[in-house]
């Protein structure tokens, strides 16, 4: 999977690394307004990462998300754990939590900042696309009113997994957006990218599988549109592909490859 991704972007890695560069220095904070939204994010993204290292203490993490890991790392290897029917599910993030786990001796706390990590990915995907769309004051008050939501600023404080395909799935969908409007020539590295992130949504929870339906739903109403073998032809056929990828994931922890 890393391979691929790699393969699709590093020949860009320097310019976007310069791109990064010249998009922080053109934030210019100039009224009041953009100044309070910057500090409100500023603060709640200081206020989650710091809670994210206090111990867990919620029902999930020490039912299940958390519990698998710290058996794994305990056996020193991936092992079957029977009687929880929740480690029967897809354990993409766990297997990160075990990682993270070994890096850190078996301990539990701090576990939540690998799930902030991937709400601020989310953020940044999101607000992003909203620069590049609308404009850098849109893409504040898009950032400032997704932090705004209590559920969601709280998930980047526990252990969960829930953020993780919500990260995908965005960077799944812009994928998507710049197939749309890339030139022929790069349409496929953008679909390949989104067969992958969107295979990556579906190793993490079973009911995700709908963003793979809607992903593919977008392909063929865009593709009808423009003609269908003419846009979709070779290039869908590399987005199942990276698809197949991120669903091997599952299939590899279910012991079916």
């Amino acid at each position: 999977m890393v391979v691929v991704l790699v393969g699709i972007t590093w020949r860009g890695g320097v310019g976007w690394l310069g791109a990064v560069w010249a998009w922080a220095r053109s934030w210019r904070l100039k009224t009041h307004w953009d100044r309070g939204l910057a500090l409100f994010i500023g603060a709640n993204l200081l206020l989650a990462f710091t809670w994210s290292l206090a111990p867990p203490t919620r029902f999930d993490a020490l039912t299940y998300h958390l519990v698998g890991p710290k058996l794994w790392v305990d056996a020193g290897r991936f092992i079957s754990l029977p009687g929880n029917h929740f480690f029967g599910f897809p354990q993409t993030v766990q297997h990160l939590y075990a990682a993270q786990m070994a890096l850190l001796a078996g301990r539990m706390n701090g576990a939540a900042t690998l799930h902030a990590f991937y709400g601020l990915l989310m953020l940044v995907a999101v607000g992003g696309f909203a620069v590049r769309r609308f404009g850098a004051q849109p893409a504040l008050l898009t950032v400032a009113f997704l932090l705004s939501v209590t559920s969601l600023w709280l998930q980047m404080t526990w252990p969960y997994v829930d953020l993780a395909p919500v990260a995908f799935a965005a960077v799944s969908f812009i994928a998507l957006d710049q197939w749309r409007t890339a030139e022929r020539a790069r349409q496929a590295r953008w679909l390949v990218l989104a067969g992958v992130m969107a295979g990556l949504v579906m190793s993490v929870k079973y009911t995700t599988v709908t963003w793979g339906v809607m992903g593919g739903l977008y392909i063929l109403i865009y593709g009808w549109r423009q003609g269908l073998p003419r846009v979709v032809g070779p290039s869908s056929t590399l987005c199942c592909g990276g698809f197949a990828g991120g669903a091997a994931l599952v299939a590899a922890h279910l012991g079916l490859l």
